[in-house]
């Protein structure tokens, strides 16, 4: 909810998990219509498959856009967080924490009369201190909507997950990707 650019708002929370995996973020943006926008970031992490029991990490944030026409929008980010990872090995145990920096991109460009739509969100997390040590996760996504008797929309999404750390803590693969379709 904005009411003003000069107030802060909920920008956004989201839920999204399988069985094996739960993410859960929140994100406070104080002025969130300027071109740079700072924000608090909140999360918390689950996977099975990557072999973590909870990964939390919260920190600040600053977004700039770089384009915001009708039909595109482009912006970059740049965060320092705090983070802790507790493994399903080390349950009970304390989590290893540490700081990792984050920068991130996102981009939405509707083609043609506006029916196709292709959006991108690219995000890369290493260590402060070894950015051999990161996680990235990239989304592509294509929307058609097509008129029938109402609008009716078909999106195509890969999400694709990496954690260069994920075979250290005992998981099959250091990727994990996933093909979506929906409505």
């Amino acid at each position: 909810m904005t009411r003003s650019r000069e107030r802060v708002s909920i920008c956004g929370a989201g839920l999204a998990g399988l069985a094996a995996a739960l993410t859960v973020a929140v994100n406070t943006v104080y002025r969130p219509f300027a071109a740079a926008s700072p924000f608090l970031h909140l999360g918390v992490e689950s996977s099975l498959e990557k072999k973590i029991d909870a990964r939390y990490n919260g920190g600040l944030w600053s977004k700039f856009k770089l384009a915001r026409t009708e039909r595109t929008t482009a912006d970059l980010s740049l965060a320092l967080l705090a983070e802790n990872v507790v493994t399903t090995e080390s349950v009970g145990r304390r989590g290893r924490a540490f700081a990792r920096w984050q920068a991130g991109g996102r981009g939405r460009h509707a083609l043609g009369d506006g029916r196709v739509t292709l959006t991108t969100d690219v995000t890369y997390r290493p260590e402060l201190d070894s950015f051999g040590n990161f996680t990235f996760a990239s989304t592509t996504s294509v929307s058609v909507s097509v008129q029938l008797s109402s609008v009716v929309s078909l999106k195509v999404s890969f999400v694709d997950n990496y954690d260069s750390e994920a075979t250290g803590r005992g998981a099959r693969s250091n990727n994990h990707g996933q093909l979506f379709l929906g409505c």
